[in-house]
């Protein structure tokens, strides 16, 4: 992911989610990626990141950085906040 930075990091418990906003400095545009999280734990394989409001939302970044490289961002930021990742 050449030419981007994560600008921010953010979760909210009270609706399930967590996301991370990438600025592609080449592009000069934002991508958001987030999925879904259950008391503090994203299961990867039940995160709904592909499915309606978060398939919606990931849709571009995955169409330009691919869905595996933009779910290894987010889990990775997911699990330096503390939230389990399995």
């Amino acid at each position: 992911m050449q030419h981007t930075k994560i600008i921010n990091f953010d979760l909210n418990p009270q609706f399930g989610l967590v996301w991370v906003d990438l600025l592609n400095k080449r592009k000069k545009r934002t991508f958001t990626v987030q999925c879904f999280t259950q008391d503090m734990a994203i299961e990867k394989q039940n995160c709904g990141h592909n499915e309606g409001l978060c398939g919606d939302v990931n849709e571009a970044a995955f169409n330009y950085y691919g869905e595996g490289k933009c779910m290894e961002v987010l889990f990775t930021q997911a699990q330096k906040a503390g939230i389990t990742v399995a």
